[in-house]
């Protein structure tokens, strides 16, 4: 197999960067390079594709790790760790959307601590609260309408205007 870059190892994705369809490339590079970054704009297309990706990941995680988990602590811990693992993707993306949006960032924050209660109300089996529930979901709902509004049409503070 020769090597996409000369040098590399073909079997990094890195490597083969360069060749990835636009969009894929963009969201290796929001998991991978610009997962921590809190600087800069993103247009609401590159938000929705990962956030949508956070939705199902969010959806399905719980359901394989009670499937192959059988102690308490251990689907805990696991869940913990895939929580982890998309929530500071989810959140640098949702800060920078919203510099692009020319709104507070703090915003980006209620998704995930709304995502992190639900997620630890159902490894403790713990009955739903509903109160808490609608609250989450109408502060969920606020955060994603503030994140879905067009961009500022002018370079901020922030950066230049995303390209999509």
């Amino acid at each position: 197999m020769k090597n996409p870059v000369p040098g590399k190892n073909p079997f990094e994705l890195e490597s083969y960067k360069d060749k990835m369809p636009k969009h894929v490339r963009q969201f290796y590079e929001d998991m991978t390079c610009h997962y921590n970054s809190f600087k800069g704009r993103v247009g609401r297309a590159r938000f929705w594709r990962l956030t949508l990706f956070g939705l199902i990941y969010f959806s399905v995680i719980p359901v394989l790790i009670d499937r192959f988990s059988d102690k308490n602590f251990i689907y805990v811990m696991l869940l913990l760790l895939a929580w982890l693992y998309m929530a500071i993707p989810m959140l640098t993306i949702g800060v920078r959307r919203l510099h692009d949006a020319g709104f507070a960032p703090g915003w980006a924050w209620l998704p995930q601590i709304v995502i992190f209660y639900w997620l630890f109300e159902y490894s403790f089996r713990l009955p739903p609260n509903l109160i808490v529930w609608t609250m989450g979901a109408v502060m969920c709902l606020i955060a994603y309408t503030l994140m879905s509004l067009p961009s500022v049409k002018a370079e901020n503070g922030h950066g230049p205007v995303p390209e999509d």
